[in-house]
């Protein structure tokens, strides 16, 4: 009988080994299991991305169309593809202004994506973007763009077909080039080529 309780009696030593595997183990397991939730939320991946402070867009919806850069929308569209086939790119929102063909009225449609890919960049306060229409460009292309709310009366007058300049934000890129939220159109505007 004494000679089982002498055996199931652990050397001091033993023991604090046994108690630095476990604790090793689970504490391991334990970041592991922490490290793939939080990979999981998008504050972390912004944070990971953009540091603790981030960069907030400054006034996303602020500069006047005129104001903006202008692009050949052809040449905007051959240049911004993404790195990854398949995959979608969320860029810092950078103004710009096109001309295009409104080739669709805009249209009321789900717009989930655009507000992650927004908030991710901490855009703040989040525009109110339910519309989507469909532009051509000088060389035929036609692109679907997102419209901002505020936007929607004005770009429905406008008559379709013919080539107006459009002023947005391109904020992120996916297979079919650039996703451009439209904020505006320049009236009277020289046509951009």
């Amino acid at each position: 009988m004494a000679r089982k309780a002498k055996s199931a009696q652990m050397s001091p030593v033993k023991r604090g080994i046994l108690l630095l595997l476990l604790v090793g183990s689970f504490g391991f397991a334990g970041y592991q299991f922490y490290t793939a939730y939080r990979l999981q939320d998008p504050a972390f991946q912004r944070e990971r991305t953009l540091g603790r402070t981030g960069a907030l867009a400054p006034g996303m919806w602020g500069p006047a169309a005129a104001e903006r850069v202008a692009v050949n929308l052809d040449s905007f569209v051959e240049t911004t593809k993404p790195r990854t086939v398949g995959t979608r790119e969320i860029v810092q929102p950078s103004g710009l202004r096109f001309t295009a063909a409104i080739k669709r009225a805009p249209e009321k449609i789900e717009t989930k994506y655009i507000y992650q890919a927004l908030a991710m960049m901490r855009v703040a306060p989040l525009p109110q973007i339910n519309h989507r229409m469909f532009v051509q460009s000088a060389g035929g292309k036609i692109l679907p763009v997102y419209v901002h709310d505020a936007a929607v009366p004005a770009l429905t007058g406008q008559p379709l077909e013919a080539p107006v300049e459009l002023a947005g934000f391109h904020v992120y890129t996916y297979s079919k080039g650039p996703a451009i939220v439209v904020d505006g159109w320049v009236p009277g505007a020289t046509a951009v080529r």
